[in-house]
């Protein structure tokens, strides 16, 4: 109940922020995209992370004003860094399992790149197996819906689920990304781990899909993805969050 009524003060009040980890070319260190994370700034100074409000705001139906804010406010961000430029890195949402199952879905999306001004082509939206299975059949129909607006899709925290492969096969995607839990098991030097890097790499090259690895933090987990043949990456070894005002002079800095 504590938490229910600050968000909503914090909705009414604009607390509410995204912030922006560049996703790049592990090889290359070219910037391909940013990933837009969402942050709660209470006036106290202290930030909250998704993963201790979202839940509340699923239960009370303000997951839809919420996910209307990182809707709209990812489309301005995409339509700024694509005006003039002519390659513009991609930003890439979040989705909720209320979005995939939502008829109507495919039209908020369509209708907030109208509003930016931005080319479908550049967001990317996340799924997870965990909100796919909510409702498979209206997530794979929203799916297919939203491809044909122009829209790309990526598999989040690949590895996690229980049935994972399923949902490569069953949905319409076009990026993986390897979940935290597999990079930071490259550390250990174990055979079966580097084994299993190897076989994601290797999987999505022959389906045609781009695969990102999340949580990457050293040295020696970037030259080991980079050298399976990993194409991409994010995490604070390679650079950490930014605010929305901060990315566009990050990206003339890189």
């Amino acid at each position: 109940m504590h938490i229910e009524r600050n968000l909503r003060v914090a909705i009414e009040q604009d607390q509410l922020r995204l912030v922006y980890q560049p996703i790049v070319e592990l090889d290359s260190g070219g910037v391909l995209g940013f990933e837009a994370l969402l942050r709660w700034e209470l006036p106290d100074g202290t930030v909250m992370h998704p993963e201790q409000f979202l839940g509340v705001a699923e239960e009370t139906g303000l997951i839809e004003p919420i996910s209307r804010y990182v809707l709209d406010s990812a489309t301005r961000m995409l339509a700024q860094l694509q005006a003039g430029a002519a390659r513009s890195p991609y930003i890439a949402i979040n989705t909720t399992s209320r979005q995939l199952s939502s008829s109507g879905f495919t039209d908020e999306v369509s209708n907030a790149l109208s509003r930016a001004n931005a080319d479908p082509g550049g967001l990317v939206l996340e799924i997870t197996e965990q909100n796919a299975i909510v409702n498979t059949a209206a997530c794979r129909d929203t799916l297919h819906a939203l491809r044909q607006v122009g829209v790309r899709i990526a598999l989040d925290d690949f590895g996690t689920g229980h049935s994972a492969l399923a949902y490569i096969h069953k949905f319409p995607l076009d990026m993986i990304k390897i979940d935290r839990s597999f990079v930071s098991g490259t550390d250990s030097g174990k055979a079966s781990t580097e084994a299993l890097i190897d076989t994601v790499v290797a999987m999505a090259r022959i389906l045609g899909l781009q695969l990102i690895a999340e949580g990457v933090e050293t040295r020696e987990q970037l030259d080991r993805l980079v050298a399976a043949g990993c194409e991409a990456g994010q995490g604070w070894g390679i650079a950490r969050e930014l605010p929305a005002d901060h990315v566009p002079r990050w990206l003339v800095a890189h």
